[in-house]
């Protein structure tokens, strides 16, 4: 690997890392803002969405970049391509995090607002956690981490089940507030959305540290 070359991957790896804890911040602001119906919370997060929008595009040039006047090989184009994806997942991530702010400005100013049951708290913390170790995992390149990463989304979607069931179970006894418990399911689907785009790392870093494909194959 020339010194270039590798300054520059070096230098991929730095912008990726802070693009990822600015995601991870933006999850946990969220999920802090819904627990709490904190508009202000909320607010920020609509404020900062641009940022991580500007970190994906230089995220992505570098990439580009790299290829065009590298042309890596092996673990090298390994790393710039896993780099492409995981990228684009955080930006979904961060996404996500801007929908739950907006539904929860939306029903704190027009109701109707109802609190989520304890469930969505532990599907909340679940899908931090993802969020944490898949970066600590991407960080570290453990691979067994990220597998921990994977196996984890099994737990997320049980708790989606269970805050579906309940919010069909709410609206059969207090059909006024059907359109709250609906946008709690809603909610609760994009947590789930956000454990999906974590596993998905998962398995980039997994794809760059072994070069296998585990896409798709049973966890």
């Amino acid at each position: 690997m020339s010194a270039e070359l590798e300054r520059e991957l070096k230098q991929l790896r730095s912008a990726l890392r802070t693009m990822a804890r600015e995601t991870e911040t933006r999850v946990q602001t969220a999920l802090e803002a819904w627990f709490a119906w904190d508009v202000e919370l909320a607010r920020s997060i609509r404020v900062a969405d641009t940022e991580i929008d500007q970190m994906e595009l230089n995220i992505e040039n570098e990439c580009l970049g790299i290829l065009a006047r590298h042309q890596p090989v092996a673990s090298d184009l390994r790393l710039v391509m896993a780099t492409l994806r995981i990228n684009t997942s955080f930006e979904r991530i961060a996404d996500l995090a801007r929908s739950i702010a907006k539904r929860v400005i939306r029903l704190s100013e027009r109701g109707p607002k109802v609190n989520p049951p304890p469930s969505a708290e532990s599907m909340g913390q679940a899908v931090c956690e993802m969020v944490k170790n898949v970066i600590n995992a991407l960080e570290k390149q453990d691979v067994e981490l990220a597998r921990f990463v994977r196996r984890s989304d099994s737990f997320v979607d049980e708790r989606n089940k269970e805050l579906f069931d309940w919010a069909l179970a709410q609206i059969e006894t207090d059909p006024e507030n059907a359109g709250g418990y609906m946008t709690t399911v809603l909610m609760a689907r994009t947590l789930e959305r956000i454990g999906d785009h974590a596993g998905n790392i998962a398995e980039d870093i997994m794809f760059v540290v072994g070069g296998s494909v585990v896409r798709h194959s049973p966890l």
